[in-house]
């Protein structure tokens, strides 16, 4: 996730979830999401982001030395995180949301790690 803040009632911002693992494979990528006080998750159906090694650790302060870039160039693909674009609704509510990455993949289906955001009230 950005660094960015998020506002009750946001439209078009841009989510961007990383899963710290290559999901080029994946068929089916989406945020599992709990709302502040809600009694069930939603999902928001993304998409796998696509962008050059040099952005990727530019935008997560990933290392370069990461054994999982070894043998590539900085100009190199990769695909490790879930691009979501808000739409109405979606931030219905202020508080934390609670979110894992879901993904459907050939070899493996299933979640990753929980974050939480923060969606606050405007003008706070």
């Amino acid at each position: 996730m950005s660094d960015s803040k998020l506002y009750k009632d946001d439209v078009g911002t841009v989510i961007l979830a990383d899963v710290k693992s290559d999901i080029t494979s994946a068929t089916k990528a989406a945020l599992k999401v709990m709302k502040t006080n809600a009694s069930a998750e939603v999902e928001w159906v993304g998409t796998v982001y696509s962008e050059t090694l040099s952005e990727y650790i530019e935008d997560t302060g990933a290392k370069q030395s990461n054994p999982d870039f070894d043998g590539m160039d900085l100009t190199d693909t990769v695909c490790r995180r879930i691009h979501y674009v808000v739409i109405a609704g979606d931030l219905d509510v202020s508080g934390v949301y609670k979110m894992q990455g879901y993904l459907e993949m050939p070899a493996w289906v299933g979640r990753g790690e929980t974050f939480s955001v923060l969606v606050t009230e405007h003008f706070s």
